[in-house]
């Protein structure tokens, strides 16, 4: 059993006017202001789409971050980006924290509209996996508040 992990690829969009929160603002500013978004070069995380691609793995597990700060045009980006993997490989995603970056992305949850195939939800939002040979179980405890992000377990995913 091959597996491959991958975790904080974050693509980034800059915000819109209407996507400003306090929360993105500052987000953004920390970003542009001190130079972090250069962490997160398309040409990575396009290399790294290719080597999964080129390795088939036996299973892929990404584990958060896949987006900055939660925007819509993040998760698409995030999702054309990973298609030819999603397509071709037995894949498990779990959100991390910039993934449920704000209140209303983690209320809408966003980030399931083009990733609740490979995120394999049971009911009280534990994620659950299984391809012969493993399980693969991801908990889920993103809590977003008004400027940062903070976790707790639910009970009912303990």
């Amino acid at each position: 059993m091959r597996i491959a992990h991958a975790t904080d690829i974050h693509w980034f969009r800059e915000p819109g006017v209407f996507d400003f929160t306090f929360k993105r603002l500052l987000g953004t500013a920390n970003l542009v202001l001190r130079g972090r978004k250069a962490h997160f070069a398309e040409a990575a995380q396009s290399a790294l789409v290719a080597h999964i691609a080129r390795t088939k793995p036996d299973l892929f597990i990404i584990s958060g971050d896949l987006t900055a700060q939660a925007l819509p045009s993040e998760f698409q980006a995030a999702r054309e980006a990973l298609q030819p993997v999603l397509e071709s490989i037995p894949t498990f995603i779990v959100p991390g924290n910039h993934d449920m970056y704000t209140q209303a992305s983690y209320t809408k949850r966003t980030m399931d509209s083009l990733f609740s195939e490979w995120m394999h939800l049971q009911p009280d939002g534990l994620g659950r996996f299984d391809v012969p040979g493993i399980t693969a179980v991801g908990l889920d405890p993103n809590r977003p508040t008004w400027i940062n992000a903070s976790g707790a377990v639910p009970d009912v995913q303990l």
